[in-house]
């Protein structure tokens, strides 16, 4: 009911503004063989290169070789506003492949002509309806950038850009009520902008609700509705829901195993840089599942996983590198360096 409240009284606000002015808007694959449990690292907890041959890639492991599996994000990580986490909502249903680093100086960016950082002007543009300035000022009066910061005025702005269906606005909302920064925290309240958002094609409230599914918060849990929401947020290259959707398939504790869906889908995250998704695949290399057994690629990717920030608890690095020889080892070197330069975010030094 406080939702709906909300809501109408925003509606009704918005009808005053809106009336000053236009509105304009701006532009199955099988499951894979399952080794012993006693012979493989426990599985991770959660929130084109070819491969290099070596002799190490074909030696098998004796049951104490294997690692246990990383813990799984909190619940305050897996519902960060990260880069990767909240990637821009307009991305191609396909991944497009990892672009690597240059350098040089960065071109300059160039803002549409409607965007402007003088708040005056966003002010006089929202007060006349219009969305994208509305979802500027509502985020301006959030994060107090240019404006001090009020987390009531930016809720009015952000709900009135909602009302009007700009999903960035709606997603925000939702993080809003999730949080309980900005308003006072309210699942059902969180749920229903997220679902606003979703259905309008934003990646990042899909992955949310998702997540909310999974863990049973605000809903009740049911995990075809997570694996649907996440199915959605990943093919539009959502990294976080990639790596989840990745740890259901990976752990089998709630729905059915299947590694060739789990390295699929930690692959995908991983080539956009996502740690948790990188230590993992190395893990998976290690054990066989889903994919060939490697230590040369178990190497290469825990050391990328390390080089973006992923604490190696489990000592996996040691446990891969004790597997290869000398010429093995450089090839394992030779490989992280060139994933590193691949699939490490800009902010991370190689």
């Amino acid at each position: 009911m406080q939702f709906k409240h909300t809501k109408i009284h925003t509606i009704a606000v918005a009808a005053t503004i809106l009336s000053v002015g236009c509105a304009t808007s701006v532009e199955e694959p099988a499951v894979v063989d399952t080794a012993p449990p006693s012979n493989r690292l426990e599985i991770p907890q959660l929130p084109a290169t070819p491969p290099v041959p070596s002799q190490a890639s074909t030696q098998t492991d004796s049951a104490s070789d294997r690692l246990p599996l990383p813990p799984a994000p909190s619940a305050d990580q897996a519902n960060t506003n990260t880069t990767l986490a909240n990637a821009p909502t307009q991305v191609p249903q396909t991944p497009e492949p990892p672009v690597v680093r240059k350098t040089g100086t960065p071109a300059a960016v160039v803002k549409p002509h409607h965007q402007t950082d003088d708040m005056g002007i966003v002010t006089w543009r929202a007060e006349r309806g219009h969305i994208p300035s509305q979802l500027q000022l509502g985020q301006a009066y959030a994060s107090g950038k240019g404006v001090p910061q009020d987390f009531a005025v930016a809720r009015l702005w952000l709900e009135l850009a909602s009302i009007q269906g700009e999903q960035t606005a709606q997603y925000e909302l939702g993080n809003m009520y999730y949080t309980g920064i900005g308003a006072t925290q309210n699942y059902q309240s969180a749920r229903q902008w997220w679902l606003d958002a979703a259905e309008n094609g934003n990646a990042a409230a899909q992955q949310k609700l998702g997540y909310m599914y999974s863990e049973g918060i605000g809903v009740e849990r049911d995990f075809d509705q997570a694996i649907d929401w996440y199915t959605k947020a990943a093919n539009r290259g959502n990294a976080e829901a990639q790596t989840l959707l990745g740890s259901l398939y990976h752990e089998g504790n709630r729905i059915k195993t299947n590694y060739a869906e789990a390295v699929k889908w930690y692959t995908l995250a991983a080539e956009q840089g996502h740690p948790h998704a990188q230590y993992t695949l190395g893990i998976l290399h290690h054990d066989g599942l889903g994919t060939e057994q490697d230590y040369v690629k178990c190497t290469a990717w825990v050391d990328v996983a390390m080089a973006n920030g992923y604490p190696d608890d489990l000592d996996a690095s040691t446990l891969c590198r004790s597997k290869l020889d000398e010429q093995a080892a450089a090839a394992a070197n030779s490989l992280a360096t060139l994933w590193k330069a691949r699939y490490l975010p800009e902010d991370k030094p190689l």
